[in-house]
């Protein structure tokens, strides 16, 4: 090859590779953005599941606690009724009431 043929296709091998570097830049710029955007996206979803998965278990605790108010309020009228009942047939026909007996009359 003689110099000549090398310069002429140093004018030609330049602006191809400047053209093929601004097509490849390019190309960079635009999966850079998408991979950010997905990112973004796998993110957020990742936080409302999370934000799902609260609010199921806030509302398990809130049904045990429920169910456990509820047992103790069944528990304190089967207590209420036991003590009525134990109160009426233990004592006599004219036995003082509980506040008497307890020293704290007419309280």
């Amino acid at each position: 090859m003689t110099a000549d043929m090398l310069s002429q296709m140093g004018d030609v091998i330049i602006p191809v590779l400047a053209i093929g570097a601004v097509v490849v830049l390019s190309v960079v710029k635009v999966m850079s953005r998408h991979q950010q955007a997905m990112a973004r996206i796998l993110n957020e979803n990742a936080k409302t599941a999370g934000s799902a998965s609260d609010i199921d278990a806030m509302r398990q605790d809130l049904r045990m606690l429920r169910d456990t108010v509820n047992q103790q309020s069944i528990a304190l009228d089967n207590l209420r009724g036991m003590l009525a009942t134990r109160e009426t047939a233990n004592l006599p026909p004219n036995a003082p009431n509980m506040e008497e007996r307890l020293g704290h009359p007419g309280r």
